[in-house]
């Protein structure tokens, strides 16, 4: 009687949708780190300066826009409240680098400062690799830090991505090489018709940015094989 029972519960138990297989799939995805960096080589700058050359490989598994983010020296760590503070100086602290590459573009946004960042921002199930990208750090470091973080937001009011005066979307699936990287990229910040830096920023000073719906992760310099350049 007991065993037939069992199975009677069974009959009346509803089948496994396939929206719930495809949320435990997306769980999955999102538990995985979404930041790889596999080391490629070390080159020494004016000492104690080095720059950490990975391919940097960002994955975002959600089905909205994400903001991945890495601290502005590699040997930095990324603040534990995710306010990122505007001492530069300046009433307007960013930087902007777009990045052409196989299957679209990439934007990479700076915040200046030893305790600011640099921030791609990926679409829905985006995915970049930038092969070749420089982390610069002022002692040998294994690993470093990233957000993923679900909004930037200028003042504790403003997203970031509407306080600039560019698109910061990166494209679905792109691949950036070191040449783009580091030599071929363009200035977001210049007005080449006016040829000087453009003027159409918000006149509200920045005093911080602050990273809401984070995730934090320890990503690891995946060493294959090491070389160092002098």
């Amino acid at each position: 009687m007991r065993g037939f029972a069992f199975l009677v519960v069974l009959a009346c138990l509803p089948p496994v949708t396939a929206s719930l297989k495809a949320a435990t799939a997306e769980e999955r995805a999102a538990a995985s780190p979404p930041v790889v960096a596999e080391h490629l080589e070390t080159r020494d700058g004016k000492p104690p300066m080095r720059f950490n050359v990975v391919r940097l490989t960002l994955v975002n598994p959600h089905p909205r826009p994400v903001w991945f983010l890495l601290p502005y020296w590699g040997d930095e760590p990324l603040p534990a409240q995710g306010i990122f503070p505007n001492k530069t100086g300046k009433a307007q602290p960013f930087g902007g680098k777009l990045f052409d590459g196989e299957g679209g573009s990439a934007v990479e946004v700076l915040l200046h400062g030893g305790e600011g960042f640099k921030a791609f921002r990926l679409p829905a199930r985006g995915r970049l690799e930038l092969n070749g990208y420089s982390i610069a750090a002022f002692k040998d470091i294994d690993q470093i830090e990233a957000f993923e973080a679900r909004e930037l937001k200028v003042n504790g009011k403003t997203p970031l991505e509407k306080w600039l005066p560019y698109a910061t979307l990166s494209g679905d699936k792109v691949k950036v090489g070191e040449r783009v990287l580091n030599r071929d990229w363009k200035n977001l910040d210049w007005d080449p018709r006016k040829l000087r830096t453009r003027d159409d920023y918000r006149k509200e000073e920045v005093e911080d940015v602050k990273a809401e719906g984070v995730r934090r992760w320890t990503v690891p310099l995946q060493r294959k094989s090491e070389k160092k350049v002098p």
